[in-house]
């Protein structure tokens, strides 16, 4: 009996350490995750969505996603320092030469 215990608590210790030496450690970095390719066979064919509030208005970086609505009228005051139309006309032109369009090629994530 003692014999069988001892076998036992053996045996665990060794399954114990084996999965220990399994654990793979990843950096905060792309190349660790590029490593990474272990997924559920169910994850490879589902259907997986994000929705994000982040998008082109985030260039001009004034206001809400609401800018490229009022970027465009002049009438519009939300308050102080929220005259979109004022706001883009100094810093990039009247919307018919600059207009929300052109914000695009700039969209960029490169600090995500």
């Amino acid at each position: 009996m003692k014999r069988s215990l001892l076998s036992i608590g053996f045996l665990a210790m060794i399954f114990h350490f084996s999965l220990a030496a399994q654990e793979t450690r990843y950096l905060p970095d792309w190349a660790s995750l590029a490593r990474h390719n272990q997924a559920p066979e169910w994850f490879r064919d589902a259907k997986f969505g994000i929705y994000f509030h982040w998008g082109v208005y985030s260039v001009p970086a004034y206001g809400n996603e609401w800018y490229p609505r009022w970027m465009h009228v002049k009438e519009y005051e939300r308050g102080p320092g929220q005259n979109y139309y004022e706001h883009h006309l100094k810093t990039y032109g009247h919307p018919s030469k600059f207009g929300y369009h052109d914000f695009v090629p700039m969209f960029k994530a490169e600090h995500f």
